[in-house]
């Protein structure tokens, strides 16, 4: 049985905070309705690398701390009391900043850079050399993406069992991470308040049966993607298992396991639907080759999460013409890159000439047009809102655009996305100005990781962002007396009280497929 460890703090608690946080700043991304698990699991890996755990686990329960000071200013309208804890004494507003810092950095750019989904935000951080200033990344030593059952991953799981290495374990709706230590499987879950200590694989296999949520406890097939990584300085050089000999071993008694599957929110995830999400084309041809034969929701994952080599991969005429009802899941993958804001992955499946036709012919229909143009709004991207209205005015006779996002309210779904760039590109295209009160709440959304990086520098520190919420929760309960001196500052974020944890299902970028209306096929 796994052993339970220190004790950390769920990021249902933190999420929160760092919502309220982000709000601050003028980025209203919802981080309970994203996950910010990837970016936890991410930073978790970081600092085990760097033999700081410890730190880690301190700096959740410091953030943690600082919520409850807020809470105590909220319910007894004074500060509360310095801490007198002594596991705090060595933490300064610096580090607790830097911190802060890595975790957004680790789960935004996946939300501005459309170009990244959830699997990559292990690659973004990085580790200052000794000279303190050139950055080195991570190392990437190994990758796997399965479905598999408890049995099977309890024999792979201790082949991969390298001393020093970290690993981030996914399934399509949560992550995890494991720092293997002392012969060790050591587990942090976002979701949970342990780091769980496991001897070997079997108990790892057995304890991840527990902690994803989209599982059935009962269930046995776990859908996994798999990150090793080391530190740049510690490489393992480890000989791992060739995905050859993975399949070869997995499918000798059972070549049906190649199709074997877990459902999550209706749609059924394979081991080459998880291989797309790593974009892992060697594995999605041994998948292909080994007798994969349901590749529907591989390319509409491979769509929704700009996978484009795994793309070129799915539509090779060999692969296409294993697709069930082509049309339709045609018409669903490029809903899903335009819902996402996958620029790229729309362009290229708009390329292709059965896909095109399928998607033009489904966009006659007034309804589909408006449907579509209100989708891509709030996803972020104005390219992909230009390039679907390029889509209109060349495959649809008289189309007028200006009316079509009037009707749409195309311009109100992309001020929820609060993107500036969207709004600006379709009042432009609407013939419309865009109002001063509109422009308050907007923000340019940074294109790439340095852009990225900016913006989270450029708010105010983490450390302010709690003082400010404490002072903003002692004036809401001034005397009548104190309160106009205080009413501007209580109108801002930082007055915005704490909202019931979230629900801990993760939603994510890996959102849920849903299906496209069906009318009998696109219409």
């Amino acid at each position: 049985m796994p052993k339970p460890s220190p004790e950390v703090t769920s990021q249902l608690t933190l999420v929160p905070m760092l919502n309220l946080y982000l709000q601050a700043n003028k980025i209203d991304l919802k981080a309970n309705k994203t996950g910010i698990c990837n970016g936890l699991a991410a930073v978790y890996c970081k600092y085990a690398l760097e033999d700081k755990e410890e730190e880690f686990l301190i700096m959740l329960q410091y953030i943690e701390h600082k919520g409850k000071e807020i809470l105590y200013a909220q319910e007894h309208g004074v500060a509360p009391p310095p801490s007198n804890n002594d596991k705090f004494s060595n933490l300064d507003d610096s580090k607790a900043n830097k911190f802060i810092g890595e975790v957004l950095f680790a789960y935004l750019p996946k939300e501005f850079n459309k170009t990244l989904n959830q699997d990559d935000s292990i690659q973004l951080l990085k580790f200052l050399d000794k000279d303190g200033v050139t950055q080195k990344p991570i190392v990437k030593e190994y990758n796997l993406a399965l479905v598999a059952d408890v049995k099977d991953w309890s024999q792979i799981f201790n082949k991969l069992k390298v001393e020093g290495t970290a690993w981030t374990v996914g399934t399509p709706t949560h992550a995890i991470s494991v720092f293997v230590k002392n012969g060790e499987f050591r587990v942090y879950d976002p979701n949970h308040t342990l780091i769980d200590i496991c001897k070997d694989g079997k108990s790892l296999a057995k304890l991840l049966t527990t902690v994803f949520p989209d599982n059935d406890k009962a269930a046995t097939l776990l859908p996994l993607t798999i990150n090793i990584c080391s530190h740049p300085d510690k490489p393992s050089n480890h000989q791992y298992p060739t995905k050859e000999w993975i399949f070869k071993n997995l499918l000798k008694k059972e070549p049906d396991k190649i199709n074997q599957f877990m459902e999550i929110n209706g749609h059924k995830f394979d081991s080459l639907a998880m291989a797309v999400l790593q974009n892992d084309v060697e594995q999605i041809r041994l998948c292909f080759e080994k007798g994969a034969s349901n590749p529907e929701v591989a390319l509409q994952l491979a769509a929704r999460d700009n996978r484009l080599d795994a793309l070129d991969v799915l539509l090779k005429d060999e692969h296409r013409k294993l697709i069930k009802n082509p049309d339709k899941v045609y018409v669903e993958s490029c809903r899903l890159a335009l819902e996402t804001g996958r620029y790229e992955a729309f362009e290229r499946l708009l390329k292709d000439e059965a896909i095109n036709a399928a998607f033009c012919s489904y966009i006659r229909d007034a309804k589909n047009r408006a449907d579509f143009l209100q989708l891509v709004a709030t996803s972020g991207s104005p390219q992909c809102i230009e390039k679907l209205v390029e889509c209109y005015q060349k495959n649809i006779a008289d189309v007028d655009i200006p009316a079509l996002i009037k009707s749409s309210n195309a311009i109100g779904a992309a001020e929820k996305s609060g993107n500036k760039r969207s709004v600006q590109l379709l009042c432009n295209l609407a013939g419309v100005e865009l109002q001063a009160s509109q422009e308050k709440s907007l923000v340019d959304f940074p294109s790439n990781d340095k852009e990225t990086r900016t913006l989270i520098e450029g708010f105010c520190t983490f450390i302010q962002f709690i003082n400010d919420m404490i002072y903003a929760a002692i004036s809401l309960i001034l005397p009548s007396a104190k309160k106009q001196e205080t009413l501007a500052y209580t109108n801002t974020p930082y007055a915005r009280l704490f909202k019931p944890a979230p629900d801990k299902t993760e939603s994510p970028l890996l959102a849920p497929l849903t299906t496209a209306p069906d009318k009998s096929g696109p219409q």
